[in-house]
């Protein structure tokens, strides 16, 4: 492949129906949906690894989200930035160590047009946080005693979540694995921040 890095940074970019029985659980999960959803400036960091078609890639990850508009820088470990991806609702730029420079109207389209497939960064902006996104019928969901999800389907992805910051309901996840056919991202979150430095 030409750009295993550019494929690294823009795989961070994207059954039968289980709905939550009433009670405890669906009432967790309904107050998070809700919380999370309105938390709408965060920063993640943390390590990423990806595999596609056989090839894996790791790396270091900082993911700042503010609206619409992010930033995600993938960086090695001595803090070189590997990658970096800036946009809006509007347009994507995507930049390499090597000073390449890619612009679309949005980071599917950016993918489509390098590699002829694309990841949905937009939903992964939710499914980071352990929400589905506001648009697209949710396939699956699992649910733990706290209303957290287990796993999670939407989109033709599959969401695992391993673990989470703290055992409280609205505890964000630390360690999130995500499936769709030939691809597997595996993310562990060092910390998350509300709001963008």
């Amino acid at each position: 492949m030409r750009y295993p890095l550019l494929l690294l940074l823009l795989a961070l970019l994207g059954g039968c129906a289980a709905i939550p029985p009433a009670g405890p659980e669906h009432e967790g999960w309904v107050e998070r949906q809700r919380e999370l959803g309105a938390m709408d400036a965060w920063t993640l960091n943390g390590r990423v690894a990806v595999k596609l078609n056989g090839e894996g890639w790791n790396a270091n990850l900082r993911w700042q989200q503010q609206g619409d508009d992010y930033r995600i820088r993938v960086f090695d470990p001595f803090g070189r930035t590997l990658a970096l991806i800036e946009g809006d609702a509007e347009a994507a730029v995507l930049r390499t160590s090597e000073g390449e420079r890619r612009e679309a109207a949005d980071p599917e389209t950016l993918m489509d047009e390098e590699f002829g497939w694309h990841l949905p960064l937009t939903g992964m902006r939710y499914w980071l946080r352990g929400i589905p996104t506001r648009t697209g019928e949710l396939e699956f969901l699992r649910l733990d005693g706290q209303g957290r999800p287990v796993l999670l389907q939407q989109a033709g992805w599959s969401m695992t979540y391993g673990d989470f910051a703290s055992a409280h309901p609205l505890a964000l996840p630390t360690r999130i694995g995500m499936e769709h056919r030939f691809i597997t991202v595996r993310l562990a979150v060092a910390d998350w921040s509300r709001g963008v430095p």
